[in-house]
């Protein structure tokens, strides 16, 4: 007669079958525990030090921004200063000379010599007292007493250089130098007007940036002297947060109102809470 065992020869090999895979699964999954820990270890100091590196850079390479645009910016205003000086000073020289004060013939020769030598003027005028012009450089004579410069050198006789403003003469933004004309006695018998082209202040900043980068040049006032995106007859104002843009008739030419001023339509611009920050910034 067999003797009886405790446990069927069938069920004890499958049974340490599964002790096999069990000890082997374990195995296994230690292994691939201590992989992934090893991993770790190696890859969270590398990731660590690559941001690291990647702020130094980033600090770095805003500072140098920073500073490379501060100087071409205070480069940038020196130029634009030096060419107004210049310009005032060529000013000085016409209006003293004798034939430019009479307002004959040959001071209208000399002032359109100086136009076609001088780049930065684009229009030399001399009106009297009751603001008809006696010579000009170029382009008609005309009444400018309705002219606010007009009115501001009657009021208080003395040179200045104006702000920004679109021109009658070629609709496009200039700055204008006014003096006062006297005679031999002191008395005050004219005065001497003429209009700076920002062309020249164009052409030089636009040689800093290339077609990928964004800039504006503005006065102190806000208004748009040069841009990356500006377009001539346009008369835009940060600070106001407009633009004024020339209105022109079928023929392209522009119009003047009852004050003989360039007709202009007006549109709001918006600017976002950081823009409105970085030009106030800017302004102060």
């Amino acid at each position: 007669m067999k003797s009886e065992t405790f446990f069927d020869p069938v069920i004890v090999r499958i049974y340490v079958g599964w002790l096999k895979n069990m000890k082997n699964s374990t195995f296994h999954s230690i292994r691939f525990q201590i992989i992934i820990a090893v991993t770790l270890l190696i890859s969270i100091p590398f990731i660590v030090l690559q941001l690291a590196n990647t702020s130094v850079l980033y600090k770095q390479l805003h500072k140098k921004t920073v500073y490379t645009t501060e100087a071409l910016a205070l480069s940038i205003s020196t130029y634009v200063s030096s060419y107004i000086e210049s310009v005032y000073n060529e000013s000085l020289l016409i209006f003293r000379k004798r034939d430019v004060l009479s307002g004959n013939k040959e001071g209208q020769m000399i002032l359109e010599d100086a136009v076609s030598q001088f780049s930065g003027l684009s229009l030399i005028y001399v009106q009297d007292l009751d603001g008809m012009q006696t010579i000009r450089s170029n382009g008609k004579l005309a009444n400018r007493s309705d002219r606010w410069w007009y009115l501001k050198m009657m009021e208080d006789p003395s040179d200045f250089v104006s702000d920004a403003y679109l021109s009658v003469y070629n609709n496009e933004l200039v700055t204008s130098i006014f003096l006062p004309m006297y005679d031999e006695q002191d008395k005050m018998i004219g005065i001497y007007g003429a209009d700076l082209t920002l062309n020249p202040v164009r052409n030089a900043i636009g040689q800093y940036w290339d077609k990928d980068i964004s800039y504006i040049i503005m006065d102190s006032k806000g208004t748009v002297l040069a841009g990356s995106d500006y377009e001539q007859q346009e008369f835009i104002n940060y600070m106001d947060q407009t633009k004024q843009t020339i209105v022109l008739n079928e023929n392209g030419e522009f119009s003047l109102d009852d004050n003989g001023q360039i007709l202009t339509t007006t549109e709001s611009i918006a600017l976002s809470d950081s823009m409105q920050k970085i030009i106030r910034n800017a302004l102060d």
